[in-house]
């Protein structure tokens, strides 16, 4: 029994799992960015999104319309974020480190006033 997928969510899930399975296949003498279990979730899902139009069967675990479970669409964010950070080591440096931004102070606009009162008998 099929059913019916917001071809939207196909396309975008597809795209998203393109982009992670171009980087599975790492240049020479490079360390793969993924794990065994990491590359080949990828190729499941993707073989999966291919076949059926969707990743998964069982509706508790996401909408009937959506291409990827909840689950399998954080995984996904993950080992984007996980390219995403590799791609910043690399084109800094590897012994580069990263330095943040000062702290701000806090916001005044939202602190409770002084009591007078309190003040006083103090």
């Amino acid at each position: 029994m099929s059913r019916a997928v917001d071809p939207k969510h196909v396309r975008k899930a597809k795209k998203a799992l393109l982009a992670l399975k171009a980087q599975c296949a790492p240049e020479e003498g490079a360390q793969p960015p993924f794990s065994a279990w990491e590359a080949e979730f990828i190729e499941g899902v993707s073989a999966r999104l291919e076949t059926f139009g969707s990743a998964f069967a069982d509706f508790s675990k996401g909408a009937p319309d959506q291409a990827l479970s909840r689950l399998q669409e954080v995984k996904v964010r993950e080992l984007a974020k996980k390219v995403k950070k590799a791609r910043r080591a690399e084109v800094s440096g590897a012994d580069a480190t990263v330095v943040s931004a000062p702290a701000k102070p806090p916001r005044r606009g939202f602190q409770t006033k002084p009591n007078k009162r309190m003040q006083s008998e103090q």
